[in-house]
């Protein structure tokens, strides 16, 4: 130039380290007990280099929000700054629980027992709750019935700072009648004679109620082993408790029946007096049926024999046997008359009297 002439002058040029970019997008929420891993931990760099991340990979965080920091450390230090303190935002949910309930049913009136039921991991104790039936729930989680019917039973369980509470378990079933213990010990053998008393119907029961025994008291039963006797129990509450029918056997044994001759004096050298004896007494008995039964035979015979046009009719062998199964009738009801049967067994004269009667 006219005026300027050029002088050049080194220059120095200073290159500082650059500063990576890095990129970290907010992970999704994630449910309490999922550890952290890639997918929560996954920033990136424009270069290669190594992350470490606050909280670290496998760390379980509590439910809320929280911070993740990420720290780069370049693999080219020299040309390239570290970066410190790159954040996001992570929303963890609380984690749902369940309860495992089995069905307790069914069960009948008298039973009583203890609940129980897995809970979830929350580790807070499973409560139960009776919502419809007649039970009753004793604060250690015992079952007891005021009748019966279906029962519905709801077990839940509170939630925690990390789980939810679990949805409800309602479990129904049905109460059945409960069944009395009826005792009946089997009977002594009785004699011919005899009639039914509470000796032998002495049947008892665990709970209030009414026994009807068949055959009832003051039933004479005939001679004979192994007869039944049985017994229906009608509890007082028949709206929780069953009938129930029992069963024993008893032996009857045959009565003695004894003959007595009367007591007689005699003086030394005398011949013996004649006895009486009650075989006398069915002797009579039986002399006065026999009569009576020859007299029916031949009575009817008479009558029959007026009527000539019946005779013509039945004829007369017909005629012979309606007389004689008439005869034979007459004397069995005489001979087994309360009355007459029981005089001609015993040392009396009434046999005797209705002897000469006939």
């Amino acid at each position: 130039a006219a005026n300027y002439m050029f002088n050049f002058v080194n220059g120095e040029l200073t290159v500082r380290k650059g500063t990576p970019v890095l990129t970290w997008k907010a992970p999704a929420p994630i449910t309490y007990s999922t550890p952290l891993s890639g997918t929560q931990l996954n920033a990136t760099a424009d270069l290669a280099g190594v992350f470490t991340y606050t909280p670290g990979a496998g760390t379980v965080l509590a439910a809320g929000s929280h911070t993740l920091t990420a720290d780069f450390l370049p693999d080219d230090p020299a040309n390239w700054h570290p970066v410190a303190g790159t954040t996001v935002g992570l929303t963890v949910t609380k984690a749902d629980q369940v309860i495992s309930f089995p069905n307790p049913g069914p069960r009948i009136y008298t039973d009583s027992f203890t609940l129980t039921a897995a809970g979830g991991a929350s580790g807070n104790p499973v409560s139960f709750a009776v919502t419809s039936g007649p039970a009753i729930i004793y604060p250690d989680d015992t079952v007891a019935f005021t009748g019966v019917g279906e029962v519905t039973i709801t077990a839940s369980q509170a939630g925690s700072a990390n789980y939810n509470p679990a949805p409800d378990v309602p479990q129904t079933f049905t109460v059945a009648k409960a069944t009395p213990v009826v005792t009946w010990p089997g009977p002594a053998a009785i004699v011919y004679g005899t009639p039914l008393n509470a000796v032998q119907l002495n049947a008892a029961a665990d709970v209030p109620g009414t026994f009807a025994y068949t055959p009832g008291t003051g039933t004479v039963l005939a001679a004979g082993g192994s007869q039944s006797l049985a017994a229906t129990f009608t509890p007082d509450d028949p709206i929780n408790w069953n009938t129930v029918e029992a069963e024993v056997f008893i032996d009857v044994a045959k009565a003695v029946l004894t003959i007595t001759a009367d007591d007689k004096i005699r003086d030394y050298g005398q011949p013996n007096p004649a006895w009486s004896v009650g075989l006398m007494s069915a002797f009579f008995g039986a002399l006065a049926a026999g009569i009576v039964a020859l007299l029916v035979c031949r009575s009817g015979a008479d009558m029959l024999r007026g009527l000539k046009h019946v005779t013509q009719v039945l004829g007369y062998s017909t005629e012979s046997m309606l007389c004689w199964a008439g005869g034979v009738a007459g004397g069995l009801l005489l001979a087994f008359s309360p009355v007459l049967w029981s005089q001609s067994v015993i040392v009396e004269v009434y046999s005797l009297n209705a002897f000469f009667l006939v």
